[in-house]
């Protein structure tokens, strides 16, 4: 005589964006995460969106990242 458990009903989450099912990695939390493709597009967007570039050797001083400000501050000079 089999009967299932009620333990076995748990399933992983879901994407908030694609509903698809995704294992979240360690620290991150379902509510706010994102599945590894959908946070590559959100993230690209947002790059395209907010016209985002990588940190070079010139916004930094010495181990400090520079505020934006100052860092236009420093290429106008």
């Amino acid at each position: 005589m089999s009967h299932r458990s009620s333990n076995l009903a748990l399933s992983l989450p879901r994407c908030r964006n694609c509903q698809r099912y995704w294992q979240p990695g360690q620290g991150v939390s379902v509510q706010t995460g994102y599945c590894k493709r959908c946070a590559q597009d959100r993230r690209a967007a947002a790059n395209i969106r907010f016209d985002l570039k990588p940190l070079a050797a010139a916004d930094f001083d010495g181990l400090y990242l520079l505020p934006r400000a100052l860092r236009r501050y420093q290429l106008a000079k």
